[in-house]
């Protein structure tokens, strides 16, 4: 069973890659920038990925075997190679998160302060949800707010 913090990131991820067929293809799509990625090693020296990643830095990958392989930090082509193990994807920011809700009419946004306010129309103001500012992703939320946004989603 996934977590509520796994279906979240699930669907935001596919809202954001709406080319996607697949959570998959979403993932190799998110290669990029700010792209969150799970090794073996607590350390990277060469990463290995599927697809190619950070398109804009080309002349820092190639191609090896149907893998891409870094050339950053590259002294042995034979060895420190670390495979890409989970692409985790993009963090989960308000942007991101609101791009999964653009097509909800039922949905409005405010602020005030340091917080971001994500309400259904003609909702209780006690039941809104209230995205805190100081914190950038949505895993640093508390959890009633990843569950009403699970909810929202849903």
């Amino acid at each position: 069973m996934k977590t509520i913090q796994e279906q979240n990131r699930e669907f935001i991820i596919m809202a954001n890659n709406p080319e996607a067929k697949t959570y998959e293809e979403a993932l190799d799509m998110e290669l990029d920038k700010g792209c969150i990625v799970q090794t073996e090693f607590p350390f990277t020296t060469r990463l290995c990925f599927r697809t190619q990643p950070f398109k804009e830095l080309g002349n820092l990958w190639k191609e090896e075997g149907g893998f891409w392989v870094s050339l950053r930090g590259e002294k042995d082509i034979d060895k420190n190679i670390i495979p890409c193990s989970k692409i985790i994807g993009k963090p989960l920011t308000l942007n991101r998160v609101l791009i999964a809700f653009k097509n909800n009419e039922d949905i409005h946004y405010y602020t005030s302060n340091d917080i971001f306010y994500i309400a259904l129309v003609n909702q209780d103001p006690d039941d809104q949800i209230e995205w805190d500012l100081t914190k950038e992703t949505l895993e640093e939320q508390s959890e009633e707010v990843q569950e009403a946004i699970f909810e929202l989603l849903k």
